[in-house]
């Protein structure tokens, strides 16, 4: 049986040297300014409702990822899809530091797995940026300090070796060409002590950085959905901190806050005391971490942890400036029509255009299949095949050991 995967947050674990004695005030950011720049988006969680997957999306696109001895994996740490390529960044401790190329079918192309202390190697590559245009894959390799870019073959084409940053998640600005790192699991080491931030901006051309928005501890987790596109805005998203950033030249600035009222991380989470901020983080019923936000034009959707409480999906529609949450889900474009809890198997991970990436085990939709066997009455079963037949042709042709399915779901228009 596959090991189901539970993408919450990816730990590092650093020698932490030091801790930054104090911290700017741009770090509380429950007391920061309410401005015409920034947009408080209120989330009541204890109004949470049904999320319906057949009236919320339009039918999912299924990308069954083919299974052989190359390209087999049951966790990831990344998915990016292209207009030609699905990289798959596998969990360091199934295939290390690897990465996989699939076709936009599903059909497995080539790996890449360079691992080693040699000229042409690496030894950490746990999140990827690709750079279509010119088909080159970009990453940091923290536990060498150095920015690589590799062709989709894996051969190296450059290395810039930066000493003393500690970060993994990175992004590439399109406006100004400067690499992003979020460093909020590390930060930066001056005068031999780490100085623990959420954001270094590294231009590659003069091998200079800044370190943004220094913090009073280093955070224990670290998101691959960090980094979101929105026009020609980039978007950062700390995974504890309430705010997105929206990302300039040499700086960032809020742009949107997630007020969830009583349930919002209390103010002395931001200060500068470990004990309180790791006692603030496990109440019970506080939304502690937030895991994944993505724009367009027509909405906002944003998914966030409750501690001990499961998930939270939510739906900020622009046209009417409402946010409606959903703490429970059915699904029946899976073959899930009983109403359950929202956890981490049922959340987006990734997006792809205006669309949505959900990875689903094929244990898990084929349990969901038998169910259905089992529950409805024949002419039941085939009203629900004549419904659902992307789902049902899904079934016939994969099998529990394969590996996962990517669904690519879009938002309904009508939906308001």
């Amino acid at each position: 049986m596959k090991k189901k995967n539970v993408f919450d947050v990816i730990p590092i674990y650093i020698i932490i040297a030091g801790f930054l004695i104090s911290c700017s005030n741009a770090n509380t950011p429950q007391e920061r300014r309410d401005t015409e720049d920034v947009k408080r988006l209120v989330i009541n969680k204890e109004n949470a409702g049904i999320l319906d997957f057949t009236g919320f999306f339009n039918p999912p696109e299924f990308i069954p990822l083919e299974t052989n001895q190359y390209s087999i994996f049951t966790a990831w740490n990344q998915v990016v899809i292209t207009d030609s390529i699905i990289f798959i960044v596998p969990q360091s401790n199934q295939i290390p530091n690897g990465v996989l190329m699939f076709s936009r079918a599903g059909n497995f192309r080539n790996s890449i797995f360079e691992y080693g202390r040699g000229p042409g190697e690496y030894i950490s590559l746990p999140f990827i940026f690709v750079e279509e245009s010119l088909s080159q894959i970009l990453f940091y390799d923290v536990m060498n300090y150095t920015f690589g870019w590799m062709d989709y073959s894996g051969k190296f084409l450059k290395k810039i070796k930066v000493q003393g940053l500690a970060g993994k998640n990175i992004y590439v600005h399109p406006k100004t060409g400067k690499i992003l790192l979020d460093t909020s699991a590390g930060g930066v080491i001056k005068d031999s002590i780490y100085h623990h931030c959420q954001l270094v901006i590294f231009d590659p051309k003069t091998k200079k950085y800044n370190a943004i928005r220094e913090m009073p501890h280093y955070e224990n987790w670290l998101s691959a959905t960090g980094f979101s596109k929105y026009a020609d805005c980039i978007y950062f998203k700390p995974t504890s901190w309430d705010t997105i950033y929206s990302i300039g030249e040499q700086d960032m600035s809020p742009k949107y806050i997630f007020d969830f009222g009583r349930y919002s991380k209390p103010r002395a989470y931001y200060k500068n005391d470990p004990v309180e901020y790791t006692s603030l983080n496990n109440m019970t019923g506080l939304v502690h971490t937030h895991l994944f936000f993505k724009e367009t034009d027509s909405y906002i959707i944003s998914t966030h942890s409750v501690f001990r409480e499961g998930r939270l999906f939510h739906y900020y529609n622009k046209e009417t400036e409402t946010s409606h949450v959903y703490d429970r889900f059915k699904n029946a474009y899976i073959g899930q029509t009983e109403i359950i809890q929202l956890d981490a198997g049922v959340l987006p991970f990734f997006s792809y255009g205006d669309k949505l990436i959900f990875i689903y085990e094929p244990i898990e939709l084929i349990r969901n299949y038998n169910r259905l066997m089992m529950k409805l009455s024949p002419d039941e079963m085939q009203l629900f095949t004549l419904n659902y037949p992307k789902y049902i042709e899904l079934i016939r042709n994969i099998k529990e050991t394969d590996n996962p399915v990517l669904a690519l779901y879009s938002v309904r228009s009508s939906k308001k």
